[in-house]
């Protein structure tokens, strides 16, 4: 980040650790105590929030709020955001809200890290499946978010969806990317993809009102899907919000997409990069158009 430091969890390590930006140094890291998963820097007050990997492997309902200076990472504060598995996560830098959402419960949480812990005010939570679940001690394992991206006034979260069986009742639910306001927490649209297109990480466009998805594909009970990348346009029009696909680039060559960057050069095009799970590929798309422009295995290159 722009304070000169980078950041990562090690999942089965259970740290938090953070590393010199100029040479790759490692600086300190933090104990969990627990398998931590997905971060959200604020680099203004030099601060990150931590969500919780599996429930397997310790508590899972905490965000942790750590500080950060030249050789230090502390804990300020843990969230609790009530339901189990928050796993998504997104520090929004205007508004100052954190954002989390259930990998299993289906809800969504936003707590402001300048005031008191006094649910249900501070965090707030909300369904995002509010025909089927709202009690958020229940899971039903049906939407699936996954993570979270935004840009004021409006965050965005992915939902992998698929095959859901409750008792004698099976659907197939397509993968989707909801949107909702960050001031009032409601839902506002939702995008629907293919059933077994399982979208995974999230990034919105700094410059234009889009953001990118990857779809990580796969097998379903009753169907399969090719992995990829997708850029959705949303927008306001006559007190309606709309979403609606740009370009989408999927391949049957392509190993389960699931990381997902934007970054522009230094001629100021944007480009977009996605990391393959199961090839161990980083892909790079043209911002604009979605045409592939090339590739690195990392793991013929050595680097992994």
């Amino acid at each position: 980040n722009t304070n000169g430091y980078w950041f990562t969890t090690a999942m089965m390590g259970t740290k938090v650790a953070m590393y010199s930006v100029e040479n790759n140094e490692f600086i300190a890291s933090y104990n969990t105590n627990s398998m931590p998963a997905l971060l959200s820097i604020d680099e203004i007050n030099r601060k990150l929030y931590v969500s919780g990997g599996s429930p397997s492997m310790g508590p899972t309902n905490k965000i942790l709020e750590l500080e950060y200076n030249e050789n230090s990472l502390e804990l300020v504060e843990e969230w609790d955001v009530q339901f189990t598995y928050a796993h998504g996560i997104h520090f929004d830098e205007i508004s100052g809200y954190v954002f989390a959402v259930s990998k299993t419960t289906d809800f969504i949480a936003k707590f402001n890290p300048n005031d008191m812990q006094n649910f249900p005010n501070n965090p707030v939570i909300a369904s995002m499946d509010s025909t089927i679940n709202v009690n958020f001690s229940i899971e039903p394992r049906r939407l699936w978010p996954i993570e979270i991206s935004g840009k004021y006034p409006y965050i965005f979260v992915t939902c992998s969806a698929g095959d859901w069986n409750s008792g004698s009742e099976y659907s197939e639910i397509s993968g989707q990317v909801q949107m909702w306001h960050m001031e009032d927490m409601n839902l506002l649209a939702t995008y629907e993809f293919d059933t077994y297109s399982r979208p995974w990480h999230i990034e919105v466009s700094p410059i234009e009102d889009k953001f990118y998805v990857a779809l990580s594909g796969g097998d379903g009970e009753n169907g399969s899907s090719n992995s990829g990348v997708a850029c959705i346009e949303y927008s306001l029009i006559d007190n309606g919000y709309f979403m609606n696909e740009s370009w989408m680039t999927t391949s049957s060559e392509y190993g389960t997409l699931h990381g997902m960057t934007i970054h522009s050069d230094c001629d100021g095009n944007y480009h977009v990069y996605s990391a393959g799970r199961t090839d161990g590929t980083i892909y790079k798309f043209d911002a604009q158009t979605g045409q592939e422009l090339g590739y690195s295995n990392l793991v013929s290159s050595g680097s992994v």
